[in-house]
């Protein structure tokens, strides 16, 4: 991660006020270029796309969350094919008895998740973000008025931002 902290290091410290993750509902090495800023493989390595800010450091929009590109850094876990949410959910049921869903072929890998979390946490740094600007592809559905459509971190969100925060706290610089 330290290569891509240097990177962070050098963008402009404006452009940008939202953090959306996704998956890319692919393999663990399949890159979707022009859609997201950042992509994480399967081990946890970052992908940049090289269109994702110009030659001095300023953020340029993709095109990974409809109406909500402008000032949107778009993350994404290469993961997730074949991934299906469970229609008719109730976490009220038992645990285990009716998970919320299937995570396909290529699940996200706790090397992913970390990846993430540190990734989204030098971010809300560098753009000073809070941590409630840290959205899922779910959470922009919701606001647009398609509520079945995405799904994305529709179950883990509290816990990654909770992760966020976490790594947030232990990297803090000491002044």
């Amino acid at each position: 991660m330290s290569e891509v902290d240097d990177f962070i290091k050098e963008l402009q410290p404006s452009g940008v006020s939202l953090i959306t993750l996704h998956w890319t509902v692919g393999s663990y090495n399949q890159i979707f270029q022009d859609d997201y800023h950042f992509q994480i493989r399967g081990d946890g390595a970052i992908w940049v796309d090289p269109r994702a800010f110009d030659e001095h450091g300023n953020f340029v929009p993709l095109a990974h969350a409809w109406h909500h590109n402008s000032r949107n850094i778009g993350i994404s876990l290469c993961a997730m094919f074949n991934a299906t949410e469970t229609v008719g959910y109730n976490p009220e049921e038992p645990l285990g008895s009716n998970p919320p869903a299937s995570y396909g072929q290529y699940p996200p890998t706790q090397a992913q998740y970390a990846s993430m979390c540190k990734l989204a946490s030098a971010l809300v740094r560098r753009y000073g973000l809070t941590f409630d600007k840290i959205y899922t592809h779910y959470d922009l559905a919701q606001l647009d008025g398609y509520p079945g459509e995405r799904w994305e971190f529709k179950y883990e969100k509290p816990l990654i931002l909770k992760e966020v925060q976490k790594v947030y706290e232990e990297t803090k610089p000491t002044t």
